[in-house]
């Protein structure tokens, strides 16, 4: 049996990152992530550091609770808690990390250092196309 060379998350993350500022309503936030035909995006603090990650449906549930979106800032509304891997790491970590925080994107990161986003349609695309 042929065995696959492990995937690592620098071979298959998105390099480019789109961030949001923490200060940018839940409105603005919106209309980027539209735009960019994106799910989710870090936020990013006043010294550069990502703060937490913004995703529809956080913005989804500031709109079902007829919160305010231009009241409420990406700060405010994001999911503080980020997940996070390194470029090196083996895309499983990335996938256990999902399953285990039921979450969609992870955070690429070296030190502290903003490198990259990771996404589950991100590990889908790479699976072996044999598959």
């Amino acid at each position: 049996m042929k065995t696959t060379p492990k995937r690592l998350i620098k071979e298959i993350m998105t390099n480019q990152v789109i961030t949001i500022d923490a200060d940018m309503t839940a409105d603005e936030a919106l209309i980027l992530l539209h735009e960019l035909k994106i799910n989710a995006a870090p936020v990013i603090d006043t010294a550069g550091k990502v703060f937490g990650v913004l995703s529809c449906k956080d913005i989804t549930k500031l709109h079902l609770a007829r919160e305010n979106m231009n009241a409420n800032h990406a700060w405010e509304i994001c999911t503080p808690m980020v997940i996070t891997v390194s470029p090196a790491s083996p895309v499983r970590d990335a996938v256990d990390q999902m399953i285990k925080n039921s979450v969609h994107h992870i955070i690429v990161t070296e030190g502290d250092k903003l490198k990259g986003i990771v996404s589950s349609l991100d590990i889908l695309n790479s699976l072996d196309e044999s598959f």
